[in-house]
């Protein structure tokens, strides 16, 4: 009996619901920003994987001050 193939998993944050069609061509300054976002969102993403419980923590004290905020209005 043969194994199915291992899924590759490559192709995981290469891609984006903005990614543009290769004959457009962005201006450097849409690059570069796309490019620093994509930085962003790496750091970010080892953040969490190496910090979860700092993270958590940060997100439950954000989500109490913003219903306390919300209770207020």
């Amino acid at each position: 009996m043969q194994s199915a193939p291992a899924a590759s998993n490559n192709h995981i944050g290469t891609e984006t619901p903005f990614d543009l069609p290769p004959q457009i061509q962005l201006p450097p300054q849409v690059e570069k920003a796309q490019q620093a976002l994509s930085d962003l969102n790496d750091r970010a993403l080892v953040f969490v994987r190496e910090r979860p419980l700092t993270c958590l923590a940060g997100a439950v004290a954000l989500g109490f001050l913003v219903g306390k905020l919300a209770a207020r209005a």
